[in-house]
């Protein structure tokens, strides 16, 4: 497999398990160090990408998810589970994903030690 086609569907993986969710999306320097690729081979894939309208770039040069129509957006279902949760995420992943069948979602837990752990509050507003 060509690595800037490798590239590309890595790309369209992490935007669809909705990775980008609270850190933003990686810069493309970022993307080739997770990937393992070089920045050339990213940048191509980018640009391929960015011509198809799923990526855009900021006024600052970063870059974004390009927005979906309504009927094809990504929901992002954020579940917060105590860090030590008795193994009750994956029945709950199970029953999520049975109520959302056909839908396009992600679900995005987050971890907290204790009811006012920063970590609630940055979830919740990124």
């Amino acid at each position: 497999m060509k690595k800037v086609m490798l590239a590309t569907q890595l790309i369209e993986k992490h935007i669809a398990q909705a990775n980008n969710t609270f850190d933003g999306f990686p810069s493309e320097r970022q993307l080739a160090e997770n990937l393992g690729l070089s920045r050339d081979t990213v940048r191509t894939a980018v640009k391929k990408l960015t011509e198809q309208g799923t990526l855009t770039r900021k006024k600052n040069g970063r870059l974004k998810v390009a927005d979906a129509s309504d009927d094809t957006a990504l929901k992002i279902i954020g579940f917060a589970t105590p860090i030590n949760s008795p193994g009750t995420l994956n029945d709950w992943k199970e029953g999520v994903a049975e109520a959302f069948e056909g839908e396009a979602f992600a679900l995005r837990p987050v971890a907290y030690s204790h009811w006012a752990d920063p970590v609630i509050q940055e979830a919740l507003h990124n």
